[in-house]
């Protein structure tokens, strides 16, 4: 009970934070979200803006919900080819990439080998 009064006769003052952009809420929130459902959930919004792309989705020319399901299949199946075509272009890019790191270490090293072996002869 004292505690109680000395702290209604002293009220502790709040100081607001600086960065006014970034309130505790917010960076409490940000912690608390699973990064995993951030991702989940951005790749998703990503799946249905690459579909809304196809026209007849869009607009939903077809009146059945079967064909309409048929033309969200097919182009699920598009998207989906258009996009594992662009990751195994990545790839590929990528192993390039390494084999020309490595055919130039390995010809560096045989230039080494040819100078050491000149330089030895002369």
């Amino acid at each position: 009970m004292e505690a109680l009064a000395a702290l209604l006769a002293n009220p502790p003052i709040h100081q607001h934070p600086i960065n006014n952009r970034n309130p505790p809420l917010r960076k409490l929130r940000q912690q608390l979200l699973d990064r995993n459902l951030l991702s989940r959930d951005h790749h998703s919004k990503q799946c249905f803006n690459r579909l809304k792309q196809f026209r007849r989705i869009t607009t939903r020319d077809e009146k059945k919900a079967d064909n309409y399901l048929a033309i969200l299949t097919l182009a699920s199946i598009i998207t989906l080819a258009i996009v594992l075509k662009h990751a195994l272009v990545q790839e590929a890019l990528q192993r390039t990439r390494t084999n020309i790191q490595s055919l130039t270490t390995t010809l560096n090293a045989w230039k080494e080998v040819s100078k050491s072996t000149n330089s030895k002869d002369g």
